[in-house]
């Protein structure tokens, strides 16, 4: 079979599938559904504030381990090529823009319900809306940022690892393929773009970004 090398993001274009649906439906609100929670705390397709809660606790944590000069995780295996160039554009941003990210990376900048009561915050938020996020992504250097968190984290396009890590599912089959592939190619968009134009705020996006990541290992022999 002939290798695909990469996706053009400007390809995937969902206005087929919405028109299949009887009423009105959402793009982010079709791409949430194409996934399932395999944790018991979250039932059915992952929600709007799980999403954003998970992200931007996640652009919090990776910020937190630059400033220390650390990896994201202390056993983390070896990166890719891809991986490693995402991960020094993030440690780049974060040096391009200390004070901000900074602000928003403190523990206490967080909504009240997330915090225990030994950890004090900053918010009077109660979860991560539409007011919290609007204020955490004010900052076109945090969005910089975010952008690059977001290629580090899709950097291989590796279904098991993106599902460990985000915790729900593209399929329950043991073995993915190119449907499993779209389905994430789709929420890399969701993460990057919509999350961001969902409050009224523009996506940063570098003047030439890649394509995404190659999709060969999803073809088989």
């Amino acid at each position: 079979m002939k290798e695909i090398v990469s996706i053009d993001l400007k390809a995937l274009d969902l206005q087929s599938q919405m028109t299949e649906f009887s009423r009105k439906v959402k793009e982010e609100t079709l791409i949430r559904s194409l996934f399932l929670s395999y944790k018991p705390q979250i039932k059915g397709h992952p929600k709007k504030e799980y999403l954003r809660c998970k992200l931007i606790r996640g652009h919090k944590r990776a910020n937190r381990k630059i400033k220390k000069g650390k990896l994201l995780y202390n056993n983390q295996k070896e990166m890719s090529d891809r991986g490693k160039k995402n991960w020094q554009s993030l440690i780049n941003v974060y040096f391009k823009h200390p004070s901000a990210l900074d602000s928003v990376s403190k523990t206490l900048f967080e909504p009240i319900k997330f915090k225990t009561k030994s950890k004090p915050s900053l918010e009077t938020s109660r979860s991560f809306n539409t007011d919290f996020c609007k204020r955490y992504f004010a900052n076109n250097g945090v969005r910089e940022s975010y952008y690059y968190y977001i290629e580090y984290i899709f950097s291989d396009l590796n279904p098991e690892e993106l599902s460990k890590y985000l915790g729900f599912t593209c399929c329950s089959n043991e073995n993915h393929n190119l449907e499993c592939a779209y389905k994430w190619v789709l929420m890399k968009r969701y993460a990057n773009q919509i999350i961001i134009q969902d409050l009224r705020l523009e996506p940063w996006f570098p003047e030439n970004f890649d394509l995404l990541p190659p999709i060969a290992d999803f073809l088989g022999n």
